[in-house]
């Protein structure tokens, strides 16, 4: 039998580009928490008749229209990172964005999701007693393409 080979959650890490002309990624602080990225697609249904005897339940074909996908993650709020991710959240700007698996070697499936994301949501909510905790959320804009890691 061979064993899976797995990922710890907190190994999965969001990067955000700085924008430079040599953009560096940084996971954010207050990402410290749930974490994760889905892809989803738009589709068209359309039930297939079965023309030898019409009575038939039909199959039914799908056909893709569009995909996107979906970021979100949370934590203790790291005040420094507010001013940042309440900006990009209150303007239409894109950002480049990784998703990786951070320590995964190309031969155990290592790499990173590649796009530009817009900021959907932002949230900072707490309770008297508890810390901060801030939430985010990012919808694709555009393509997302799977980038190998180094061998």
């Amino acid at each position: 039998m061979a064993e899976a080979k797995t990922v710890a959650g907190k190994s999965l890490l969001i990067k955000v580009s700085d924008g430079g002309g040599s953009p560096v990624f940084a996971h954010p602080c207050f990402i410290n928490a749930a974490r994760g990225i889905q892809f989803s697609s738009a589709s068209n249904e359309r039930r297939i008749p079965d023309c030898s005897d019409p009575e038939l339940i039909a199959w039914t074909k799908i056909n893709k229209t569009s995909l996107s996908g979906a970021i979100s993650g949370s934590g203790v709020l790291n005040t420094p990172d507010n001013v940042f991710y309440f900006g990009w959240f209150n303007s239409d700007d894109a950002k480049a964005v990784r998703v990786e698996y951070s320590g995964v070697v190309l031969a155990d499936g290592g790499g990173w999701w590649a796009g530009n994301w817009k900021c959907t949501d932002y949230a900072n909510d707490g309770d008297v007693g508890d810390e901060t905790n801030a939430s985010i959320s990012l919808k694709s804009h555009g393509a997302i393409s799977w980038v190998p890691a180094a061998a």
